[in-house]
């Protein structure tokens, strides 16, 4: 091949290294034609990925049995909080004072009672000593 003038056919050079006029190329020999392919690095190598997966897995079961442990503990303490006490007092502070409401286990009120709102004394400092 000679060289080849600015007005001439330029000329391609393909992946292969072999270089072609760019009139006796068609569409199915370009497609044909493998693009190299760059080998994609990894960002983390396999052990780390596990590693990683496996302490996720540990913290989600561990959190998911404490967790079921302290629903476990809070459902126990209130059954034998409740079972004890025959009755039970809700207290309401109202401006007017403080409203006191008894129920059995059932619901059903026993009892209701009102206690007037006694102000506080006010709080009188101590007297400073003399030196």
């Amino acid at each position: 091949m000679t060289e080849s003038s600015s007005g001439d056919t330029r000329l391609n050079e393909n992946p292969t290294g072999i270089q072609l006029p760019v009139n006796d190329l068609n569409r199915a020999e370009l497609e044909a034609i493998p693009q190299p392919t760059q080998k994609r690095e990894r960002l983390f190598s396999r052990r780390v990925l596990i590693g990683w997966a496996a302490l996720a897995l540990a913290a989600y079961l561990g959190v998911h049995f404490i967790e079921s442990r302290i629903k476990r503990s809070v459902t126990e303490t209130i059954q034998t909080v409740g079972a004890g006490a025959p009755t039970r007092d809700v207290i309401y502070v109202t401006p007017i004072g403080r409203i006191t409401v008894s129920r059995d286990k059932e619901g059903t009120i026993l009892n209701v009672s009102r206690s007037p709102n006694v102000p506080a004394a006010p709080r009188v400092p101590p007297p400073a000593k003399k030196p």
